[in-house]
């Protein structure tokens, strides 16, 4: 044990502060105590942020559904990444834009982050770029290009914002312990997810 510990404590020195990084705030949560322990100490030895050391702690105390909920009204907060209003809780949904070549289609679904209106809009982009130019590829052209159409309309729906999609949900649930830690020094979305190194 002591021999799986000083290797263990050996490999931490020599991970850079992004790998620190990533462990605290991603994957803390799957470490055995010994592991947690040693974590702790190399984030302490380096000066690392004191957001580190609260991640470490997070993960091993859980989060509650209680806590969830909050964090994910506050980020549902911040003003639109894509308009800059905030009168309308953020939300997110994916769009389909299909593009056809002939003899080969793309198929591109972005996740669009932003109030409901920007969601919307961009949609219904996505819905004309889609009937226009989805259809001129063989033979998956026009298959795609109505598989995009309904979804693009669902994505169009008001009643589909009322509450958080299960896109907003899905992209961020795994960085809630990263945001607990980093969502008060965050002024907008765009600030936040920079500051847990989303990519």
């Amino acid at each position: 044990m002591d021999i799986d510990r000083e290797a263990l404590r050996k490999h931490y020195e020599i991970l850079s502060d992004e790998d620190i990084e990533r462990l605290a705030y991603y994957e803390a949560k799957d470490l055995s105590p010994e592991a947690v322990e040693i974590l702790r100490n190399e984030i302490k030895n380096r000066g690392l942020s004191d957001s580190f050391d609260e991640a470490v702690e997070t993960h091993v105390a859980g989060l509650e559904e209680e806590e969830k909920s909050e964090l994910l009204n506050r980020i549902s907060d911040f003003p639109c990444p894509l308009c800059d209003d905030n009168q309308a809780p953020l939300n997110a949904s994916k769009v389909v834009i299909v593009k056809s070549f002939i003899v080969f289609t793309t198929v591109d679904k972005p996740l669009i982050i932003g109030c409901p209106e920007c969601i919307k809009a961009n949609a219904k982009k996505a819905l004309i770029t889609s009937s226009l130019l989805g259809w001129w590829g063989i033979p998956w052209g026009p298959i795609r290009t109505l598989w995009s159409l309904v979804d693009n309309i669902m994505a169009l729906s008001s009643k589909r914002y009322h509450e958080p999609t299960y896109e907003f949900l899905e992209f961020f649930a795994p960085h809630l312990i990263a945001i607990k830690v980093k969502i008060d020094e965050a002024k907008d979305l765009d600030g936040l997810l920079e500051s847990i190194n989303y990519t």
